[in-house]
């Protein structure tokens, strides 16, 4: 297994079915989408071993590792709002810790 040093740690909340999410909850302990962060989008991957199923609607905190770092990273601040895309938007989230490496 492939160990990954997370870029940021977040808050994040997955909208509910209802209002527009997924109908299905998250089952792998690695979840790939877009990142969308004042209008740029970039490939992320969630970071959900040992957090169990993620559910519409439910709110977790969780790192998040860019697939280029070098291209968000430095746009990042603690606080910032962000979404979650899967086609269309999943999630929205606050930046609670940018790891330094």
């Amino acid at each position: 297994m492939v160990e990954f040093t997370s870029d940021i740690i977040a808050t994040v909340r997955l909208l509910s079915t209802e209002q527009g999410g997924r109908k299905s909850p998250i089952v792998a302990t690695e979840f790939s989408c877009i990142f969308e962060h004042e209008g740029e989008k970039n490939d992320c991957r969630l970071v959900l071993e040992g957090k169990g199923d993620v559910w519409p609607g439910q709110q977790i905190t969780v790192p998040i590792k860019f697939l280029h770092p070098e291209l968000v990273r430095p746009q990042l601040r603690v606080g910032d709002a962000f979404d979650l895309l899967e086609g269309r938007l999943i999630a929205r989230g606050t930046i609670d810790h940018i790891v330094y490496v």
